[in-house]
This record gives structure tokens, C-alpha cells and sequence, in this order.
């Protein structure tokens, strides 16, 4: 074995023998005994949530135009920006 694959191994050996001596705390000791007994919650259908908030209309085609109108419009007046920059530089 050559001697930099020696050094990375006893590394990572080392690294390993560090971990496994730290202390995790028990997840399960914070839970209060409520919590843990308290029923699961109920699941609502997508559709019904969004009919809920006002966001029925909402579809991936129309937020996909939106942000492609908005992308369109900031070219537009950074290209216009440009433009002005340019005309007063020369």
C-alpha cells in the first residue's frame, strides 16, 4: 500500500473511531407523552386545498407564462437601459 493511501485510510479510520464516540441525543426523550398518542391528521385532497386558498386557477402552464412574460418584460427594459447607456457613453 503506498504512503499517501495509508494516510487516508488511518484518516478516515480515526475520523470513524471520533464518531462513534460522541453522545446522540435521544430523539425520543423530547416528544411529550401527548404527542406521541395524538392521532395522525387528517388528509386533505390537493384539489379541495387549493379550492380552499383561491388557487383552484392556478396550473403549472399559467405560472410557467407568468414568469416568462415577466422574464420577457425585464429584458426589455434592461435592453432599454442599455441602449440609453450606450447613447450618452458616445
Amino acid at each position: 500500500m503506498s504512503r499517501p493511501l495509508r494516510v487516508i485510510c488511518t484518516g478516515l479510520f480515526a475520523a470513524g473511531a471520533l464518531a462513534a464516540c460522541s453522545n446522540v441525543p435521544e430523539l425520543d426523550d423530547k416528544i411529550s407523552p401527548a404527542l406521541r398518542d395524538a392521532d395522525f391528521p387528517t388528509l386533505l385532497p390537493l384539489d379541495t386545498t387549493l379550492n380552499a386558498t383561491g388557487l383552484s386557477n392556478v396550473t403549472p402552464a399559467a405560472e410557467g407564462k407568468a414568469v416568462q412574460d415577466d422574464l420577457a418584460a425585464r429584458a426589455a427594459r434592461l435592453r432599454a437601459r442599455a441602449a440609453a447607456l450606450n447613447s450618452v457613453e458616445n
